[in-house]
């Protein structure tokens, strides 16, 4: 696991996972983050103190988005 976390270039990445193992098991999820040098997460944090994405929502990445941008209308069912 530390191996995987250590190639994530983004640094809320590596937390928020950080943060989800430790909801599984803290003690593997301290390890983890002493080996890739992150400080050691809290169970039960929240969506917040995990780290939020700094990419923005791009619209043709939804499947609603993408078909407005394909007909150029609402979408169709």
């Amino acid at each position: 696991m530390s191996f995987e976390l250590s190639k994530v270039e983004r640094k809320f990445i590596r937390e928020r996972q950080l943060g989800i193992l430790a909801n599984i098991d803290e003690t593997l999820a301290a390890r983890v983050a002493e080996n890739i040098g992150l400080p050691e997460p809290k169970k039960n944090a929240s969506a917040e103190e995990l780290g939020k994405s700094s990419l923005k929502e791009l619209p043709m990445l939804s499947e609603s988005g993408y078909a407005r941008l394909r007909t150029g209308v609402g979408t169709s069912i």
